[in-house]
């Protein structure tokens, strides 16, 4: 289930020359790449991945170049050598817009966009789901467990027959523990 909690679905981000979408792993930076790659009548885009290799420049003839992962400011030259070479560039960042702004202020147009400072998001998927809740709740959830739906879906399947997210949250909290395991 996708949720458009920026609000950004119907805005044509391709207008602008570079676009960013930044936060932490999780946040919905890639889920926002797909939606715009889905959205383009044409095949005229290529996709990046580059999560801890080195990326590089290379020419493609297509227009829009999508980049997801970018972790290391250094990759930011390629950012640049695209938009040098005429493309559209949308990333998904851990590097914050302001590094961005430093390098490329003076002469290309952009947008960014901040995936998980928003509690919305939060509300929008309880919403979705039928859920009650209060501010409080969500303050509570977001502070423990930041902006993150898996940790919600956890939450949530904890009491799957119960609609009332600050019972379930407290009995949650009360009951269990969200162990994080690395498989590098």
């Amino acid at each position: 289930m996708f949720i458009d909690f920026l609000n950004v679905k119907n805005i044509n981000i391709l207008e602008k020359k570079l676009t960013i979408f930044f936060w932490d792993s999780w946040s919905g930076k890639s889920t926002y790449l797909d939606l715009f790659m889905k959205s383009l009548t044409a095949r005229d885009f290529i996709f990046l991945f580059h999560k801890e290799k080195k990326i590089v420049f290379k020419k493609y003839k297509e227009k829009y170049i999508f980049i997801d992962e970018i972790v290391n400011i250094y990759w930011l030259y390629v950012v640049l050598r695209y938009l040098l070479d005429g493309k559209t560039i949308v990333v998904a960042s851990h590097i914050h817009p302001s590094i961005y702004k430093i390098i490329f202020w003076l002469f290309v147009k952009w947008n960014y966009f901040f995936t998980d400072i928003n509690n919305k998001k939060i509300e929008y998927y309880l919403d979705d789901l039928w859920y009650q809740y209060n501010s409080e709740s969500i303050e509570k959830f977001i502070w423990k467990f930041w902006w993150n739906f898996i940790e919600l879906d956890i939450i949530i399947n904890h009491d799957k027959e119960n609609k009332n997210f600050p019972e379930i949250l407290n009995s949650f909290l009360q009951d269990c523990v969200i162990t994080y395991k690395n498989n590098k």
